[in-house]
């Protein structure tokens, strides 16, 4: 029987390279998109790695600042026929938060630590607001 836990103690080299590797992958499966009469591909997905030592992460705090690896990658857009339109090379897809030795975030200057993360399953959400209005919230996911 396979676990699908995931080990509290790790170390977080290991768990930083696990993100790196979520992160690209991600990017690369919500690929290719169709919007409208044009599809959108991506190409030469990469992480540029950083290592930040802790004079960088005390800089940050202090500085407000955060700490995160950009991830780049080639936008290419086509008609319906297969005609590149456009190509967007070395565009800045998104920036990973770097994960500190010390199992955390540093965003804005502040430094979060996820301990557990719940999800919530597919389907309907419903509440009543204070003001006795129904209220309901939808996760597709």
């Amino acid at each position: 029987m396979l676990s699908t836990t995931t080990p509290i103690l790790t170390d977080a080299r290991e768990r930083r390279g696990i993100i790196r590797t979520k992160a690209v992958e991600g990017l690369r499966q919500a690929f290719p998109m169709t919007i409208r009469n044009h599809t959108v591909e991506l190409e030469d997905v990469a992480l540029h790695e950083r290592d930040y030592g802790p004079a960088d992460q005390k800089e940050a705090i202090m500085a407000g600042r955060s700490l995160h690896e950009p991830i780049k990658g080639t936008v290419v857009l086509k008609d319906l026929t297969g005609k590149v339109v456009e190509r967007a090379k070395n565009l800045t897809l998104m920036h990973l938060p770097y994960y500190t030795e010390r199992h955390t975030f540093i965003l804005d200057g502040n430094e979060y630590q996820v301990s557990n993360q719940i999800r919530m399953k597919p389907g309907v959400y419903t509440r009543r607001r204070a003001n006795e209005e129904l209220e309901a919230a939808f996760n597709l996911g």
